[in-house]
């Protein structure tokens, strides 16, 4: 499952986020896409690739994914893949990461990048640099959190559907956070969750978005993320969760 919005299907990101329907029809995966954008081309085009797509309810990126989340459980799969949009070469490396939830032997898999090769030097330095913080907030430097991909059960998927950018009496974002503070509730309740490396290469095609904008919102996100986290670290290290 995952979530798009474009307003034109000639985009980047419209582009790729088609690659990684077919990517999915082409392993035998079933996709289910909540999509919020304004583009009557866009989304025909992702239905014909295969794509089961939802249309978004609730403005906002935390809201889509929550209706994503809770589309994946409600249509029975075993396991829930987030998956992110344009990364389609990630489709192909999934089956080792799919394997330990069905042989039960974990609760929640995070794909980790063999290197961050192919992509451009600034987000080299800001995903390490945000894993690094990270890794403080969760005792996991193993994990490799900036990699969006999470794979799990159904139970992990319902925790996580449940975060709307606040707990207790700490407010949070709501739109990234959705898949990073849910990962510290994980390891707090004792769920297993495993990193497994896979061989994934950046697309090509989004090299094109290193410019000063974008430079600008991964430090947000960075930043946002890593106060968020070492907040919410914080909290459960005082009281169990609610």
């Amino acid at each position: 499952m995952t979530t798009t919005f474009s307003k034109s299907i000639h985009e980047t990101r419209a582009q790729l986020a088609l690659k990684t329907c077919q990517a999915c029809v082409e392993h035998g995966y079933d996709l289910i896409i909540v999509d919020g954008s304004p583009c009557a081309e866009f989304k025909k085009a992702l239905q014909d690739a295969g794509a089961t797509v939802i249309d978004q309810i609730t403005s906002g990126m935390g809201a889509s994914r929550r209706q994503a989340l809770g589309a994946g459980i409600d249509s029975g799969a075993d396991i829930i893949v987030w998956l992110e949009p344009e990364k389609y070469t990630l489709v192909p490396l999934l089956v080792p990461c799919l394997n330990e939830i069905i042989f039960e032997e974990a609760d929640v898999v995070i794909p980790r990048r063999k290197n961050l090769d192919g992509y451009p030097a600034y987000q080299q330095f800001s995903e390490y640099r945000g894993n690094w913080a990270l890794a403080n907030a969760t005792n996991r430097p193993d994990l490799d959190l900036f990699f969006g991909p999470r794979i799990m059960t159904p139970q992990a998927a319902r925790m996580m559907a449940v975060y709307n950018g606040k707990n207790g009496n700490c407010s949070y974002g709501d739109n990234w956070e959705i898949i990073f503070i849910p990962m510290l509730w994980f390891l707090d309740a004792g769920y297993e969750i495993k990193s497994v490396t896979v061989d994934y290469v950046h697309p090509t095609e989004q090299l094109v978005e290193d410019d000063a904008d974008m430079r600008g919102k991964r430090d947000k996100q960075r930043i946002d993320l890593s106060t968020a986290m070492m907040t919410e670290a914080a909290r459960l290290s005082n009281k169990n969760l609610p």
